[in-house]
C-alpha cells in the first residue's frame, strides 16, 4: 500500500460558508470562507480542500445562502453559486492532482439546478461518478 491511504480514512479541512448581508450580495460577516477571497487564494494559503455550500433558490437562479425558515433573503444571501463554483473549477485546473470535496446542502426547488449549475462551471469534468462510488461497505479509492 505504501504511502497511500483510503480516502474514508484521510484528514479533510473543509470550511463552512458563513455568508449573509446587508443587501444582496453584500457581506455583513464572512470570516476566512469562501467569501474572503477566490477560492484559489484560500486553499493555496491555508489547505482547505473541502467546501460546505448552501445552495437555494434566489432571484431566478442559484445562490449561496443561508435561510430564515428555509428561505433566502437579500439580507441572508451572498452571491450565485455559479461564481464560486467557478472558481473551483478554476483551482482544478491549476492543480490537476488535488482532490477537493464539496459538500452541498441543497435547498433547491428548481429542475436539475445543480446539475445545471455544475455542467455551466466546468466542474463536471471532476465529478466522481456515482457509478464508481463504494456500495454495501465497500471502500472508498486509494488517494
Amino acid at each position: 500500500m505504501g504511502t497511500e491511504i483510503l480516502l474514508r480514512i484521510r484528514t479533510l479541512i473543509a470550511k463552512r460558508g458563513h455568508f449573509g448581508g446587508l443587501g444582496t450580495g453584500e457581506r455583513l460577516l464572512n470570516l476566512c470562507t469562501v467569501g474572503d477571497a477566490k477560492a484559489n487564494s484560500i486553499w493555496e494559503k491555508n489547505g482547505v480542500r473541502g467546501l460546505m455550500l448552501d445552495m437555494y433558490d434566489f432571484e431566478n437562479d442559484i445562490w449561496l445562502c443561508h435561510s430564515i425558515a428555509g428561505k433566502c433573503f437579500n439580507a441572508t444571501s451572498f452571491q450565485p453559486a455559479i461564481n464560486v463554483l467557478k472558481d473551483i473549477e478554476s483551482f482544478m485546473e491549476a492543480n490537476p492532482s488535488e482532490i477537493v470535496t464539496i459538500f452541498i446542502e441543497d435547498y433547491m426547488i428548481s429542475s436539475q439546478g445543480l446539475t445545471k449549475e455544475v455542467n455551466a462551471s466546468g466542474l463536471s469534468k471532476y465529478w466522481f461518478p456515482v457509478s464508481s462510488m463504494p456500495k454495501n461497505g465497500e471502500d472508498w479509492p486509494i488517494v
